[in-house]
């Protein structure tokens, strides 16, 4: 079973001109996107006990909607 790669959108804040490699690039795109998402959603309709007794389900969503941000800048980025 071959599985490909996830696309993790490359270094969230990559700085050009220094030495970045796969041991200092920081976060991925994916990850601050998943932050993101957990803050809104947190603020939005989340209350603490879902995070507590549902936090898979909620890291989950994160991450999903991380990956539809990646794949739309992808699927634009082709457009242009």
């Amino acid at each position: 079973m071959s599985s490909s790669p996830i696309d993790d959108g490359g270094p969230a804040f990559p700085r050009p001109g220094t030495d970045c490699g796969p041991d200092n690039d920081g976060m991925s795109l994916r990850a601050y996107f998943a932050g993101q998402a957990l803050g809104g959603l947190a603020r939005g309709f989340l209350q603490p006990a879902d995070i507590v007794f549902n936090a898979v389900g909620v890291a989950e969503d994160c991450i999903k909607i991380a990956d539809a941000m990646i794949a739309e800048l992808n699927r634009t980025s082709e457009k242009s």
